[in-house]
This record gives structure tokens, C-alpha cells and sequence, in this order.
């Protein structure tokens, strides 16, 4: 096996304007640290606080959707939490914010057409949906879907999914949001 290409791995994140990144388990003590350090970064250089909530927000809902739904899963302090991948960019007029993980193929086609399905609402639709996915996961604790509705209505914008088949059973899910500065 090669040696890995560390100075690489660098140079290609500052390329990209990653602030923050992240790959390994998503347990409660790692989320808790990774949300200190987003809240200082984002802080200490934009004086709006609205985004910075908005980002910190949207942050909440990828890593608890990796925590929780990965189909990669470690053990962690006596706990199955989920793997995956969290990145923050900084670009002069917005925030990307993505998060990637496995899951299941069968899956994979439920989530990107859900996905496809929210994305084309208006925002008083995106609200009534948000609010009907509430009642019912009162109702039934495993109603999905609350996490992306609530990422689409903070962010104002749309979320970009890429899905990678990395073999028969799984693929690579990367959903993705901007954050408008303004």
C-alpha cells in the first residue's frame, strides 16, 4: 500500500475553502466537541449571528442523520454510533455544508427520490409537510424525513445529493446545502 499523500489531503481542502472536517464515529461526546469548534470558527470571522444558528442548525441535522442512519456503524463507549464524514466550506458569499455515509442500496433510491420530491416544494408546502412529519413521528419514532425538510426550510435553498455505488449492497449518500451570508 502507498504511503497516504498527507500534505495532499491539505493542500486539496484549503483549495476547496474546507473550514472543518470530520470522518470517523458520530457519538454524542464527538458531536458535542465538533459544534464547539463549528460555533468558534464561524463566530470569529462573521459577526451574524443568524447564520452562524442557521449553519450550527443544518450542522445538528447532517451529523445526527450520519449518527443515526449510517449503514457503517462502530462501537463507541459501549454504543453503536454511526460513521461517516461532516465538511464545512467557506466561500465569500455563502456556506457549504455536506455530510456523507453508506447506506444501503435499497435505500438509496427511497432517499434520493424523497430528496427530489422535497426540493421541488414551495415553502408554505415544505411547512404543511414539515408539520404532518411531526405528528406522525409523534405517533411512530422511526418517521424519517423531518431532518432534510428542516435543512431545506433553514438554509432557503435546495439540497444537492450525489449517491456512489461502492458495490452490491452499498453506496456513498452526500447531501449537501448552501448557506447564503446574506
Amino acid at each position: 500500500m502507498a504511503e497516504p499523500q498527507y500534505y495532499q489531503y491539505y493542500k486539496v481542502m484549503s483549495d476547496s475553502n474546507v473550514d472543518l472536517a470530520f470522518k470517523g464515529p458520530f457519538s454524542h461526546e464527538i458531536l458535542l466537541s465538533l459544534a464547539e469548534t463549528l460555533v468558534e470558527s464561524i463566530s470569529r470571522e462573521n459577526d451574524t449571528v443568524n447564520i452562524a444558528k442557521k449553519v450550527f442548525a443544518i450542522f445538528v441535522e447532517l451529523t445526527q442523520n450520519i449518527r443515526f442512519y449510517s449503514a457503517e456503524v462502530m462501537t463507541f463507549k459501549d454504543k453503536k454510533v454511526g460513521t461517516g464524514l461532516i465538511v464545512l466550506q467557506e466561500h465569500e458569499d455563502h456556506f457549504t455544508i455536506l455530510s456523507g455515509n453508506k447506506i444501503k442500496n435499497e435505500n438509496a433510491v427511497k432517499v434520493s427520490e424523497y430528496i427530489s420530491r422535497i426540493n421541488n416544494l414551495d415553502r408554505d408546502e415544505l411547512k404543511q409537510l414539515y408539520k404532518k412529519k411531526l405528528s406522525e413521528k409523534s405517533d411512530n419514532e422511526n418517521s424519517g424525513g423531518v431532518g432534510f425538510i428542516s435543512i431545506i426550510r433553514k438554509s432557503g435553498n435546495k439540497l444537492d445529493i450525489q449517491m456512489e455505488q461502492i458495490d452490491d449492497e452499498f453506496s456513498f449518500f452526500v447531501v449537501s446545502t448552501n448557506i447564503d451570508k446574506e
